[in-house]
């Protein structure tokens, strides 16, 4: 097996080419197979790990082959090429309509610094009509199920026995707040009065 430099013997416009198997562009899917084309054939049987998988990639994209999509970005992940795991993911979020991968190319294009990447993924997740994840769809994050920080303190300082207007002058809050963070947390907690908090926040350390 000889070992190719770069994207392959023929040098093909991999730059290029890898966006596209995320975003379709401007040159349409005919300049893309004719891409994948040139690839494959200027790698033959090369020992070139990241250009065979995005070979693979290409290939998948042109087939619209999911499962074999999915190798690809696994295999791109055990390589350790974020961006073109990410671009791979977010092509794949896209075909399933998830949330979850297409969530995971958005953080890994933000850690990587890649806006106009993360701007993309904000538009795939509007034009399937999903909800945006914390912090990009603006606003405070929601906690759900789980408590916020604010919450955890006014558990904390209830359990250990302080009044609502002992824990609004320490946290420099209203009594009404403080009473509204309470009943969230038992509601949350599944808790009926102040004195189950002890016993549901657990051995504090």
């Amino acid at each position: 097996m000889r070992r190719a430099t770069g994207c392959g013997a023929r040098r093909p416009p991999c730059a290029w080419w890898t966006r596209w198997t995320s975003w379709p562009g401007r040159a349409g899917p005919a300049r893309a197979a004719a891409a994948v084309e040139e690839l494959a054939a200027g790698l033959g049987d090369a020992d070139a790990p990241k250009a065979q998988a995005l070979r693979r990639q290409g290939q998948a994209v042109l087939a619209r082959d999911e499962a074999v999509l999915a190798e690809v970005c696994a295999e791109l992940g055990r390589l350790g090429f974020r961006y073109d795991e990410a671009t791979a993911l977010a092509r794949l979020g896209g075909w399933r309509a998830s949330a979850e991968l297409l969530e995971q190319a958005l953080r890994a294009f933000d850690e990587l610094g890649a806006a106009r990447d993360v701007a993309r993924v904000c538009r795939v997740f509007r034009g399937l009509g999903l909800p945006l994840p914390y912090p990009w769809r603006g606003g405070r994050r929601s906690y759900g199920s789980q408590l916020s920080p604010r919450e955890h303190e006014v558990a904390a300082l209830a359990a250990a026995g302080k009044s609502n207007r002992e824990i609004a002058t320490r946290l420099f809050l209203s009594q009404r707040t403080v009473e509204s963070h309470v009943a969230r947390v038992l509601r949350k907690l599944g808790g009926r009065s102040r004195r189950d908090l002890e016993d549901l926040l657990g051995p504090r350390p």
